[in-house]
């Protein structure tokens, strides 16, 4: 008996995804991103709480990028924050600050797929 293509079973943090090697493309597997850590001020060292943290998605598709939200959050009273979600394994994550009245913003701080990444910034007045 001949098989025409093989199937595989990966286990990408607890979430099964089955797939065939003979027709698999990097984006039909899934593949998590998780990411945390604290905003402090550059001067001070103080934690700085109320500054958004956006965890973004970005495919580039011929010439075009599109992008997709994968989740936000606020940073606390001790300026941490901590975000989790999959995407496709094509994609490429990437996490966007907001800026708020004393702080400037940053965009595109590129984060690994499949690994918790810790991510620890000091916010520049503006």
């Amino acid at each position: 008996m001949k098989f025409k293509s093989l199937i595989a079973f990966f286990i990408i943090t607890g979430v099964v995804v089955i797939t065939s090697l003979s027709g698999c493309h990097i984006r039909d597997q899934v593949c998590t991103v998780s990411v945390e850590g604290i905003l402090t001020d550059s001067l001070t060292g103080e934690p700085v709480p109320g500054i958004e943290v956006i965890l973004l998605s970005n495919k580039w598709q011929s010439f075009f990028r599109s992008t997709k939200t994968l989740g936000h959050d606020t940073t606390d009273i001790n300026g941490h924050y901590s975000l989790k979600n999959t995407l496709d394994c094509s994609d490429r994550p990437v996490m966007f600050l907001v800026a708020s009245q004393d702080y400037n913003g940053s965009s595109d701080i590129p984060v690994a797929k499949n690994m918790n990444n810790q991510v620890n910034l000091k916010l520049k007045l503006r």
